[in-house]
């Protein structure tokens, strides 16, 4: 958001709380057409193409001048009578099956399964677009390390003043935090907490991403991130974890010895929705959230809108 609103010629200010439990940077950033396991094409749900995402952020490549996105190929393994049957209405639609390629031999990474087959795909290092993006825009803006209280955001006519600060208008991108934003209540978030194990094989595995449940990502040729677990309550956390880690030794060939356990949260709300619009008291207040475990793809289309003045998931009044 603050990228484009610098490159519309707007002075902008970032308030840029220093959280340590940011999930954007820890997350895979796998950005794959074909998604759940009703193999959905991602790029209907948007509105919009999926080449058309990859090319955004090939330019935002540009823009930042530093590389952050990396091609993959992604084979997937399907076990289960569900999972085959949404393969097999899969193949009716000519376009979902062009996306689909013969997959290659994966017997010495992980178990077969009754289907499996290659897509192209991406990934994006979270941690190293952020780090670009938060240099370009303290070269172009106003930058404070500073997590601002709600009580100190006073709007005032057509301005919104903070702390001193003064400006034409304020849009909120806190993630999970924006649970307790006051000016935005009537979003009804459902939380979804989530594991990434970071293991080492006991073998070089190809670059390849395995998704077999769940996946297995290579950050060199021995070091991967597997993941992640879905829960929806912290409590359940232990079991979780649990279940992850035996779903690695049960469907992996290669030993694995675990490194690092990473746990985030994904900002979702109960109608499993993005949410992007302005607030109807307060026109020139705005917000985004609720992107979920898609980030990545609805960020570009909800920025978009909400720069024109639209709304996304429009969820009554305050």
């Amino acid at each position: 958001m603050a990228i484009a609103a610098i490159n519309r010629g707007e002075s902008v200010c970032v308030y840029a709380g220093q959280l340590q439990s940011s999930t954007s940077r820890i997350a895979l950033g796998l950005m794959n057409p074909l998604i759940g396991p009703q193999l959905r094409y991602i790029g209907a749900a948007q509105g919009e193409s999926y080449n058309r995402i990859i090319q955004f952020y090939r330019e935002l490549e540009g823009t930042l001048g530093g590389h952050f996105l990396e091609p993959y190929r992604l084979v997937r393994i399907l076990h289960s009578e569900t999972e085959y049957s949404m393969w097999v209405r899969s193949q009716n639609d000519p376009f979902v099956r062009s996306l689909m390629y013969p997959a290659s031999a994966t017997h010495d990474i992980c178990k077969p399964g009754r289907i499996q087959f290659e897509m192209d795909s991406y990934r994006v290092d979270t941690n190293r677009l952020l780090n670009l993006a938060a240099d370009y825009i303290q070269k172009k803006a106003t930058w404070i390390n500073e997590w601002v209280p709600y009580t100190a955001i006073i709007p005032q006519g057509n301005t919104i003043r903070i702390k001193g600060v003064q400006g034409q208008s304020l849009v909120f991108c806190e993630g999970h935090w924006g649970n307790r934003n006051p000016f935005f209540s009537q979003l009804v978030f459902k939380q979804a907490y989530g594991h990434i194990l970071v293991v080492e094989s006991d073998r070089p595995i190809p670059k390849r991403i395995i998704h077999n449940g769940h996946w297995l990502c290579p950050i060199t040729d021995r070091m991967h991130m597997y993941g992640a677990s879905v829960f929806w309550q912290k409590n359940e956390s232990h079991n979780a974890l649990g279940r992850l880690c035996h779903a690695l030794t049960t469907h992996s060939v290669p030993r694995f010895r675990l490194q690092r356990v990473m746990m985030g949260i994904r900002s979702c709300l109960a109608n499993r929705q993005p949410y992007a619009g302005w607030h109807p008291t307060y026109p020139n207040m705005g917000c985004i959230n609720g992107l979920g475990g898609h980030g990545l793809f609805h960020a570009p289309r909800l920025v978009r809108q909400l720069m024109r003045g639209n709304a996304i998931n429009h969820i009554g009044t305050v």
